[in-house]
């Protein structure tokens, strides 16, 4: 991250990265699959990502993913404004 903000700005200074991390929203991301249909029980109902339908966000009560309401609705809002769908 040092390195790529360092590399786009032509400001110097320690607070850089700081400063960075305070206006962004880090997305940690992954590729999924489609639904194996030998394990459909490994799904909830109405909940099977979908091939070319739309990006997918996981989410898990357990806490095992970071997926919050807030990050969901963000991440919702840049998919209006690109036409995109999320599933």
């Amino acid at each position: 991250m040092e390195r790529i903000v360092g590399s786009i700005s032509d400001k110097a200074g320690a607070n850089l990265m700081s400063q960075t991390y305070a206006n962004s929203f880090l997305v940690s991301s992954d590729v999924t699959h489609a639904v194996n249909p030998n394990f459909l029980n490994a799904y909830l109902e109405n909940h099977s990502p979908r091939l070319n339908v739309g990006v997918v966000v996981s989410a898990d009560s357990n806490g095992h993913m970071t997926t919050d309401a807030v990050s969901t609705a963000l991440l919702q809002r840049v998919a209006d404004k690109i036409g995109a769908k999320l599933q």
